[in-house]
């Protein structure tokens, strides 16, 4: 297989082969890994763009859609994720969101492997449960800004904290009654401005309530309220 950076004879090594990987295409193992194209035809659906189509928000409607175990690999079912190892989510960092209790709170997570944690998830969700996963699909492998845990750490938090404004975030609350961040991360300029840029888009498009999201937003009461989620929710997380 040679070096990461140089093989013997002088060519790039297999790590910038993986980096520059393209992001439509699938991260997954093998030559029947699951591209972008591959996923959307296999469903008969096209799924949400947003941030100058440089993301896309996967969205599920119960486990039916979201995840199946123990199939052939001939045999791709009509979900979102079938493998750990070859479909569309194998391998692809990204943030993703889930409703519990029925509806009443919303989960907010992020991951370097959408598949194999959506897979871990799997035996813990509700059988009715809505939810979405974003991940980025333009652009190379190497230049994804959601392969840094310091992007993913905090698109996490500023999603928890925008679900937070409307009183419907889950998990741990600092003292204050806020979101309990995970971790804290330094994160680059880039890094910041990407963050700033998926947040902000990714309210305005929930605040728009498209119909591919309206069962997830129905399911956490949002879809009954005039008001929606205060887009300044950003400087405060």
């Amino acid at each position: 297989m040679g070096g990461m950076i140089r093989r013997s004879n002088g060519s790039l090594g297999w790590g910038y082969e993986i980096s520059s990987e393209r992001a439509e295409d699938g991260y997954g193992a093998g030559k029947n890994k699951e591209s972008l194209s591959n996923l959307e035809n296999r469903l008969g659906k096209e799924f949400l763009r947003f941030f100058s189509d440089h993301y896309i928000i996967i969205n599920f409607d119960g486990l039916n859609d979201l995840w199946v175990k123990k199939v052939p690999r001939k045999n791709q079912p009509n979900v979102i994720g079938y493998s750990e190892q070859w479909s569309f989510l194998a391998r692809r960092p990204g943030v993703y969101c889930f409703t519990k209790n029925r509806g009443a709170e919303v989960y907010v997570g992020e991951t370097k492997d959408l598949g194999k944690r959506m897979k871990e998830h799997f035996n813990s969700m509700e059988q009715e449960c809505h939810g979405f996963v974003i991940c980025r699909i333009t652009g190379v492998r190497g230049n994804d800004f959601l392969l840094s845990p310091g992007v993913r750490a905090n698109v996490e938090a500023g999603l928890k904290a925008a679900f937070h404004t409307r009183g419907k975030l889950g998990g741990a609350k600092t003292a204050a009654g806020t979101p309990r961040r995970d971790s804290w991360q330094v994160v680059s300029f880039e890094g910041l401005r990407e963050i700033e840029g998926i947040l902000e888009s990714l309210v305005k498009l929930l605040n728009k309530k498209p119909l591919a999201l309206q069962p997830f937003l129905k399911k956490i009461g949002i879809c009954r309220f005039k008001t929606p989620i205060d887009e300044k929710f950003i400087e405060n997380f």
